[in-house]
This record gives structure tokens, sequence and C-alpha cells, in this order.
């Protein structure tokens, strides 16, 4: 009893975390903003076109269902970590490649901790105002580890669908930050138990749902930038 209520209580502290780290970016970009960029600075008139873009987002990371039919669930609470690279095309559009990992720490009594993570290929799509909502959709390859005392379990399969939603808050011509909230649907196909030589294939595979709700911060870099005037020819 003890033990499951150190979990929760740890388990609770993440959505914390995740917003003290979310604190600490805006504090650095507030002060290289003041030391590196103009008052002048208009972000709504600075657009990034043909740049690197790398994205980094932070939050709590929560599961759905189980993750295959009949097997361990996928309710617990942790944190979630993105990472994103890709090409800022225009404007609008950007297509890349993601890496995202959750970490969960358990409140079964036989699990320690269970961990995923992902990598695929994405597209977002920028909505063309100044507070610029986007959406983002991607597919890729899923992971997901259970630890237990007799070993770990792993399982893998696919990213069905992920998909991202954010509002961007400019604060400086390179950097943006985001408040995010992701849904990703993955299927497992196959599972290697711990003493286990080879995968084997999941017969009763089923949908499981994994939700990411918490901020990013994107850099665009080495690109053109553009007035709403070109923006707008540009889409």
């Amino acid at each position: 009893m003890i033990a499951k209520s150190a979990r929760k209580s740890e388990s609770s502290l993440f959505p914390a975390a995740a917003a003290l780290a979310l604190l600490t970016l805006l504090g650095s970009a507030a002060r290289a903003q003041d030391s590196d960029v103009a008052a002048t600075f208009n972000p709504g008139e600075s657009r990034s076109s043909n740049a690197l873009e790398i994205a980094i987002g932070l939050g709590s990371a929560q599961g759905f269902g189980t993750v295959v039919r009949g097997g361990p669930s996928l309710g617990d609470l942790g944190v979630g970590a993105d990472l994103a690279i890709g090409w800022r095309i225009n404007p609008r559009w950007m297509v890349g490649v993601y890496s995202a990992s959750g970490l969960y720490p358990s409140s079964a009594s036989d699990t320690t901790w269970t961990f995923g993570t992902s990598a695929g290929v994405q597209a977002n799509y920028h909505f063309g105002t100044q507070r610029s909502p986007w959406i983002g959709l991607g597919t890729g390859w899923h992971g997901y580890w259970l630890a237990k005392d007799g070993g770990t379990t792993a399982y893998q399969g696919l990213d069905l669908v992920r998909l991202q939603l954010g509002l961007d808050v400019p604060v400086t011509p390179t950097l943006t930050v985001a408040p995010v909230l992701g849904v990703t649907l993955s299927t497992f196909l196959s599972q290697k138990a711990p003493a286990a030589g080879a995968w084997a294939d999941v017969k009763s595979n089923d949908v499981s749902v994994f939700v990411l709700a918490g901020a990013l911060a994107r850099f665009d870099l080495f690109g053109q930038t553009a007035g709403p005037a070109s923006a707008l020819a540009s889409n």
C-alpha cells in the first residue's frame, strides 16, 4: 500500500516538472530576445521558408486501453518528450521525422515501470494567422517495454496515426513556443517475453491510445523570412 502511494505521488510530480521545464525555457527565450532581437520585431511579419526546423517538446503522457487485448493496462500517468526535425518548406508546410518517448512509473504491484518510444515521418500544416494554430499528422514504428521482477517484456508495432494540435506563439524570428496536444493510435504486432530468444506475433493485437499534453519550442534555422504579402504568395 505504501509503495502504491509513493508511486502515485511520484506520478503526480510529472506535470509540475513539465511546467517547470517550460518556465525555464520561456525565461531563457526571453533573455535571448532581450539581447539578440531588435525591439521593433513583429512576429506576424517574420515567417520562415526553406528552413531547418527543430522542435523539442515536454509534457504529461497518458496511455489508454491495453498493450494488447487482454494484456497489461496503459492507465499510468507519466512524462513524455518529443523531438522533431524537418524541412520548413514555406510558412504553411513542414515535412520531417519525429521521435517520441514516454516513461510511466507503474501503479501495478508486479510492474516497476513501463517505457515507450516511437519514430516515424510527419507533416505539419500551419494556418495563416499571427498566433498561428497548426496541425500535424505522422506515422511510424512504436516500441513498448514493461519491467517486472521476472524481467522485461518488449512489444513492437506501428503508430497508425499520430495527430498533434498546437498554437504558435512567436518569441524571436527563429524561435516559437507552442502549447501542444498530441494523440497517437498505435497497434503492437509482436512481443518478446523475458526468457524468449525471439519475437513472436501478437495474436490479439488491439488499438492503443497515447496522449501527450505539454509545450514545445521550435527553432527555424538557416531559412528565409517572409512578410505577410510574400508569405501569402508562397501559398
